[in-house]
Order: structure tokens, then sequence, then C-alpha cells
């Protein structure tokens, strides 16, 4: 893709590199990024099907709504790249037409239609069977909207060097956050927003110098991305907006900003910004090292071979033995989906309890009654409430029905007859 461009062999091939040593790129499948890791998988090739589809409108209309439908399943954070690939391919085409012409609604329309109908066809396979991306417009404004602004416009930027992937691991780390929610650090996304757009700004004033077809994709991309976001901030919590979401967008930069490291002009800016990726691909590495070791440390591996990184071994142990001793009408309910994989021979429910907030998780209700139910939580969970709640979900069961089971730092909730819990210090392990 860099080289179809017209960027030389080293800065595609250092770009390469610093994406494969991105923090993104690290981290396993499993770790809540697999969508992510799906769409980079065949994003150079959906930028490069979006050109050749573009340069004639009956192969426009064969090839783009497909293109389109293929990012959009392997993640749907593609939809505003798909749009923006769209405007900054044919950009060009756009402007050269009178400001008021048949031509220009002509060329607006075929815009619109082409990801009308690849929007369809997600739509049609995939988007009618769950919840659409448009489900966050409308309602309330939401109060931290202007922190949600703050954090956007940085995200082009901010999502090469991994910056609030870097702030979430000190500032909210779940074992030890130091602030109680993201919009405590809007001091900190103040001049990360002010130096992101000025360095944005002096990238694309130089690749429109340099490479104007890849400056006018650029702009098309990360305009529809800021438009989308910026839409989704004004109702939706500034916490469910991620940096990654921006990833394809930072790397399709990243390239642009090698070379300008690489050119050292001005030199302060090119060394200031080259020492950063050093350090965030060093932070890559050593997570990735850090990540393998302790997962071979802890040695943690499931029935199925998987590791589990949430559940402690403790907590694995009784798990497996509840699941194994407890009659048919048992049901386990679990706060992170992965742990379900343990679990043969008991009905189970997936939820994502650890990483929700109290309010929204409160918001749930389960009816109906088994004759044995498992609540499955973590200290933390206790400590914030959550635990609290995801019990209050169950409103057919009574709180002082609820007999409690500690393990190390899991708690298993039951509710029924069964006596036979292991003892915490005769597990085997």
């Amino acid at each position: 893709l860099f080289r179809a461009f017209d960027f030389g062999i080293s800065s595609s091939g250092w770009a390469v590199l610093a994406i494969a040593c991105n923090w993104t790129m690290t981290r396993t499948y499993g770790d809540y990024m697999g969508g992510e890791t799906a769409l980079l998988a065949v994003f150079p090739w959906l930028v490069l099907a979006t050109r050749w589809a573009l340069e004639t409108e009956r192969r426009s209309w064969l090839t783009l709504p497909i293109v389109y439908w293929v990012g959009a399943m392997a993640k749907n954070s593609y939809i505003p790249i798909g749009a923006g690939l769209i405007a900054g391919f044919r950009c060009v085409r756009l402007w050269q037409r009178p400001w008021i012409s048949r031509d220009k609604f002509a060329e607006l329309a075929r815009w619109i239609g082409l990801f009308g109908l690849g929007h369809f066809l997600f739509w049609a396979t995939y988007l009618r069977f769950g919840v659409s991306p448009g489900a966050a417009l409308g309602g309330r404004i939401h109060p931290d909207w202007w922190v949600s602004f703050l954090r956007i416009v940085a995200f082009p930027i901010s999502a090469i060097f991994s910056v609030g992937n870097v702030l979430g691991r000190i500032f909210l780390f779940p074992s030890h956050p130091l602030v109680a929610e993201m919009r405590d650090l809007w001091p900190i996304f103040v001049p990360i927003a002010v130096i992101g757009v000025g360095v944005l700004i002096w990238l694309l004033k130089r690749e429109f110098s340099l490479r104007p077809a890849w400056a006018q994709m650029l702009v098309g991309v990360i305009t529809a991305n800021l438009a989308f976001y910026a839409l989704i901030a004004i109702w939706r919590d500034t916490d469910g907006l991620e940096e990654r979401f921006f990833k394809p967008v930072g790397f399709l930069l990243l390239p642009a900003l090698i070379d300008g490291v690489r050119a050292g002009r001005p030199r302060w800016i090119a060394g200031l910004l080259g020492v950063c990726l050093g350090l965030s691909s060093a932070y890559g590495v050593a997570a990735f090292a850090n990540r393998a070791h302790d997962l071979h440390r802890d040695n943690n591996r499931g029935r199925r071979g998987t590791t589990q990184n949430v559940l402690s071994r403790d907590g694995l142990i009784v798990l497996h033995a509840l699941d194994d001793a407890l009659p048919g009408n048992t049901l386990i309910v679990v706060p992170s989906p992965e742990m379900t994989m343990e679990i043969r021979h008991a009905r189970r429910l997936s939820t994502h309890a650890a990483q929700m907030k109290t309010a929204d998780l409160a918001s749930h209700r389960y009816h109906g009654r088994v004759d044995n139910l498992v609540v499955l939580v973590n200290d933390q969970m206790l400590q914030t409430g959550l635990a609290q709640a995801l019990l209050a979900s169950f409103p057919d069961y009574p709180a002082a029905t609820w007999t409690r089971h500690n393990y190390g730092e899991w708690t298993f909730f039951y509710n029924g007859p069964f006596a036979g819990w292991p003892a915490p210090d005769n597990l085997r392990r």
C-alpha cells in the first residue's frame, strides 16, 4: 500500500515495523481487540481495492459495495473509513466541476449511492440482527461531550503512539485506578489535543507537496472519522469512545510521519516525534514480552487449552469443580465472556459485568429461577458496587438468600441447596 502511493522503500519498511511493534498489534486476539486486528489484516487491500474500483463508473458499482461490506464485516469502525475513502479518492473530480452544476450533484449522488448500497449489504447480513452504530445517536446531550471532543481531535495522531492506551494503563488500571473516570483527565487531554492537531496539520501540508493523492485520501478518511465520532460524542459517554477506533487512521498517517522524521526538517519536531515513536514501539514490544512472561508464569490454562487471563488459578479450579458437581438445572453467571469456555455441563450466562459501569449494570434484569444459581465476581467488583448490582439484576432471588464463598480475590455467590463447596485450603493446584 505505501509503495503504491510513492513512499520510499525505507520509509515503508520502517512504517511496517512500527505497526508490528504497536501496542495494538502486540496484544492477543482475545483481549477485546478482535475486530481491530481483523480489520487491520485486510485494510491495505481495502484501500487499494477502493481506489481501483473508483477508476471507472461500471467497476465502482459492481465492486465497491462488496469492498465496503468486507471492511464493515471485519469491524464496523470501517463505516466512516469507507465513506472517507470514497470522498478522498474522488474529491478532485468533485472540485473540478462548476460550483453549482448537474455534474457536481451527479458526482455527490454517486458517492451516496455507492456508500448506501454497501451499507445496505452490511445491514442485510449483520446490522439488522444486532445493534447498529446509529443507536448511539439521539437522546439527551451528554454533559461530558466537550471532553470527548478533546479526545477525538487528537485520536488520528495519538493512535500512532498509543497515548490513550498508556493513559488508561496509568490512571485507570482496574486493580488500582488513580482517577474515578475518564473525564477527570481533561487537563491532560487539552495539550494532547493541541499537539495532535498541530502535528496533523504539519503532516498534511507536507504530504500535499509530496504526494497529493495520498494527502487527499487522508483528508477524506480523517474528516469522515472525526465527523462520525464527534456526532456520537454528543450523546455518548466519553468512556465508550476508544482510541483503538482510530488505529487504521493512525496507521495511514504513519509512513508520512516516518518520512517526515527521516527528512529531519524542522529538526526539533522530527527529533521529538522520532523519540516518541521509538518509545511507543518499545512499549509495545515490552508489553508483549511482559504478557508472554505472565501467561507462562501463571500457567492458568483451562479446559479448552486457552489461558484464562482474568480468572485466578483458585477461581478456575473452583469453577471446574462446580461445573462437574452441580446438578442439571444450574446457571453459572460469569463477569467476562471467555470464562464460559470452562463450563461444560451447567448452563452459563456470559456478561461484561467486570468492564461495565455500575449504573449500566444496575439497569439489567433477569427474571426466573433455577435450582442452583452461581454468580462469580472479584474483589474489584465488590469494591465498586458492580457485584451488588449484578446480584440485584436477579430480582427473583431475595438478597438474604445468597451465600458467599471466597477463594482469594474471587468470590462465588450462590443460591441453592448445594453444600459440597471445595475448601479453600485443599484446592488441587
